[in-house]
């Protein structure tokens, strides 16, 4: 938030106290995520000098290849990619470079317990990318002829092709976090459709989310996302929910999982975001879902932080009142 605020020239918005603990805490965020990657680079290179592949995950990824800096996303750990044979190798890696694992219980069931490093970096080791067990197909072996190459401090390692990278940071934020933090889920989202937009499109993340099972995931936090930006993001737009949200509320889950996705919705999207009043765990969640994006957007024009004239918020047509009524209808039978 501080090097946007700076960037964009809003320095002077802010009280100076509150841009002065912006800017304090930024500071940490870059010394901490500072040694993440000086910790995490060493044992890419070690992986890499034993012939082993490594795909840069979540935090690390979103943090060196897509924000524009890497003091711009706040991480508390990194987690590496390997292929599952390779595992117990990783792990004798680790303890050569004087990493040392944590107790972790229950033991993880899809990476390694966490190692701890002599400057106090925690790094898990993964073979698939969900806890078992799960609905998805996010273990597929499609992922590793799709990785991108990418250069990790001067060592080879890879990132998730653009759209298996989108699909596991949403099922990562919406399925296994029930969108805690709610924002910084948005934001991950927000960047990387500004990163790899080029390759990236409505037809094609819907066919892949299908693939991997989790395009009921992706099509609630799309929609999420396009209702704070007041605008249509990869075919899903504020004014049209997408069916799937629609047939899940009506007929019930396809999927068990489906039910964190909307208990998620229900009871943390809106008091994460805590714009508007309508943030009590009472709501019914399409309620909640219905009225993020113009609360939020109403809470940014009145604040000045969206261009009205550039931007006018679009009055609801007629499929959305036929949407909300048909998703409250089919309320009971949820």
């Amino acid at each position: 938030m501080y090097t946007s605020l700076i960037a964009f020239g809003h320095g002077g918005s802010i009280p100076p106290s509150a841009l002065k603990s912006l800017e304090f805490g930024n500071q940490l965020n870059r010394a901490r995520n500072h040694w993440i990657f000086e910790d995490t680079s060493r044992f890419v290179a070690a992986l890499d000098r034993e012939g082993i592949r490594s795909v840069l995950l979540k935090g690390v990824a979103l943090a060196n290849y897509v924000y524009n800096g890497p003091d711009m996303r706040i991480m508390t750990d990194a987690d590496v990619l390997v292929e599952k044979e390779a595992a117990n190798d990783a792990r004798e890696i680790l303890l050569e470079l004087d990493y040392r694992p944590v107790e972790h219980d229950p033991p993880p069931n899809h990476h390694l317990v966490p190692f701890l490093t002599p400057n106090n970096v925690l790094i898990e080791v993964h073979w698939d990318l969900v806890p078992h067990p799960h609905p998805f197909k996010l273990g597929h072996p499609s992922f590793w002829p799709r990785t991108q190459n990418v250069d990790f401090a001067g060592t080879p390692s890879e990132i998730l092709a653009a759209e298996d990278f989108l699909c596991h940071v949403i099922v990562h934020g919406s399925f296994q976090h029930a969108f805690r933090p709610a924002l910084r889920l948005a934001a991950d989202v927000t960047a990387l459709l500004h990163k790899f937009g080029r390759d990236l499109s409505a037809e094609g993340i819907r066919k892949r989310a299908k693939e991997l099972s989790v395009w009921p995931y992706v099509a609630a936090v799309l929609y999420l996302v396009a209702s704070l930006a007041g605008k249509s993001i990869l075919g899903c737009s504020p004014e049209h929910p997408p069916k799937e949200l629609i047939r899940m509320l009506k007929h019930g889950p396809a999927v068990n999982g489906d039910w964190h996705v909307l208990k998620a919705i229900r009871s943390k999207v809106l008091p994460a975001l805590d714009f508007s009043p309508y943030t009590g765990y009472e709501r019914d969640y399409l309620d909640d879902l219905f009225s993020t994006g113009q609360a939020v957007r109403n809470e940014m024009m009145k604040s000045g932080r969206l261009d009205t004239e550039s931007d006018q918020p679009a009055e609801r047509a007629e499929p959305f009142s036929v949407a909300c009524e048909a998703a409250h209808t089919g309320r009971d039978q949820v």
